[in-house]
């Protein structure tokens, strides 16, 4: 009986929008330009559904303060968003976001999220992983550097985001799509591993999950 009610939670867990465990049981990137993938694929960057961890919405709507990233410029909410945002809602989020006296606040492009990365270097700014403002079609600017350096091995309680910022673990959204179609879905980054990543749920193709938003705007 106790094994089937520990079965019982498992499968009745909330759908999150955000990991500190950033399990990455079917691929590593770690360093040396080489993924171990169950089905021997080189380059399978979607989210899996068993990649989803904890639900860190529950705690509330956490809008933070201003903070300049003094290495890019930019300046970032220090909070995220927290209710599960996809598509147009992760947009508007940040339109309407009001923190430290600024109201035009936007969604980060995939360049702009990697400065964020601490501690890895095929992801953080100037590595080498494809994914950027200009280059961010998936079949033709994805490599192994994408998969970031693994879990748990960044600088920040082990995490690869700064720790001035909330939850520097989480799955945080661009604004840079997959394509250039604008339906596509967008690049996201995994600040557990520095993954950058497809938001796609992987292989039964069911559209986005839902992730966090951190805004920001010209510092």
């Amino acid at each position: 009986m106790a094994l089937l009610f520990a079965l019982g939670m498992v499968l009745t867990l909330p759908f999150a929008c955000s990991s500190d465990d950033d399990t990455d049981d079917e691929q590593t990137g770690n360093g040396d330009g080489e993924t171990d993938d169950d089905d021997g694929s080189d380059q399978v960057l979607e989210l899996r559904n068993d990649d989803i961890g904890e639900d860190e919405c529950q705690y509330g709507p956490n809008d933070g303060e201003a903070w300049v990233d003094s290495s890019s410029g930019l300046m970032w909410q220090t909070g995220y968003s927290c209710d599960n945002r996809t598509g147009d809602e992760v947009t508007d989020y940040c339109a309407n976001l009001t923190v430290g006296g600024f109201s035009d606040w936007r969604v980060a492009t995939i360049s702009e999220l990697r400065t964020l990365i601490r501690g890895c270097f095929l992801t953080g700014p100037g590595g080498e992983c494809g994914i950027t403002d200009v280059c961010y079609d998936y079949s033709t600017c994805v490599n192994d550097a994408c998969n970031g350096c693994g879990n748990g091995g960044g600088p920040t309680d082990g995490c690869f985001g700064q720790s001035v910022l909330d939850n520097p673990c989480g799955w945080f959204w661009s604004s840079t799509p997959m394509s250039a179609d604008p339906s596509a879905s967008d690049w996201i980054i995994s600040f557990g591993s520095g993954r950058v990543m497809s938001s796609e749920i992987g292989d039964d193709n069911e559209g986005d999950a839902g992730f966090l938003v951190r805004c920001v705007r010209n510092g």
